[in-house]
């Protein structure tokens, strides 16, 4: 089981969200319109997650820019358990820019 609470991920750096359980960031897929470029599709940003407890995985991603429910995403837990972006990402910059490596996410009762 995975304790409520607020996590910022980094890309590759798994957090403990309980004693048994962790979960990575994997990849972050930012398709959203650079600074300074006019686009026909704003675009979205979307982040690869894994949680991992008790020897079974689990991959799924949250994308903003897109439909409301691929902000968040329900555990098969018992109780289950809502796993969201923490707000909005912050606005892309110069084509470039680094690219995103990091997220905030809240986890909570569903």
């Amino acid at each position: 089981m995975v304790e409520p609470g607020r996590y910022s991920l980094t890309q590759g750096v798994p957090v403990q969200v309980s004693p048994d359980a962790r979960i990575t960031l994997l990849a972050v897929d930012d398709s959203r319109c650079p600074e300074g470029v006019q686009c026909i599709w704003a675009g979205r940003i979307a982040y690869q997650l894994e949680l991992a407890s008790c020897g079974k995985t689990e991959q799924f991603v949250l994308a903003s820019g897109t439909q409301p429910q691929a902000a968040s995403h329900t555990l098969a837990a018992a109780p289950p358990m809502r796993i969201a972006l923490a707000g909005e990402p912050p606005p892309r910059g110069p084509a470039s820019a680094r690219p995103v490596e990091r997220v905030d996410i809240v986890i909570g009762p569903d």
